[in-house]
C-alpha cells in the first residue's frame, strides 16, 4: 500500500508552551483523520533527543522545533513538504489534504472547531 506520511518532529530537550501546544494539535489531527476512517494517511513522531542518530532531523538540521512534515506516497519529484502554518488541527488538516498525493476527500464535519468530540463518529 502506498500512503502519505506526515512527521512531527520535537525535543523533549526543550519543552515549550508553543511545542505543547503544536504536539496536542496535531495529535487532535491524527485523531480526526482516524475517525473520518482515512487509511491513505500515516502519522508519525520523532524526539530528536532519543533519535539522534536519525539523519536530517538531529542538531544539524537547520528546522526549528516543533516541526512537521509530510512525505508524499509517490514522490513526484517532491521529497517532502515542510509545514509552516499555525498550531491548529485544521490547519494542519488542510495542508495534508493539499499536499497528499493519495487524494481523499477531507470531510469538513470532522474538523469543525465548533463540534466538540461527543458529537464525532467514534472509532
Amino acid at each position: 500500500d502506498s500512503f502519505d506520511s506526515v512527521l512531527i518532529v520535537a525535543s523533549s530537550g526543550s519543552l515549550s508552551e508553543y511545542q505543547q501546544v503544536f504536539a496536542d494539535e496535531f495529535i487532535d489531527c491524527k485523531t480526526r483523520f482516524k475517525r473520518m476512517k482515512n487509511r491513505s494517511v500515516k502519522f508519525f513522531a520523532i524526539d530528536i533527543n532519543a533519535n539522534a542518530g536519525v539523519q536530517g532531523i538531529g542538531i544539524d538540521t537547520e528546522y526549528s522545533f516543533p516541526n512537521m512534515f509530510l512525505y508524499p506516497a509517490h514522490g513526484k519529484g517532491i521529497s517532502m513538504y515542510r509545514y509552516d502554518g499555525d498550531a491548529d488541527f485544521l490547519s494542519m488538516a488542510e495542508f495534508i489534504h493539499k499536499n497528499s498525493d493519495t487524494k481523499f476527500d477531507l470531510k469538513i464535519q470532522y474538523f469543525l472547531k465548533e463540534r466538540v468530540d461527543s458529537e464525532l463518529p467514534q472509532d
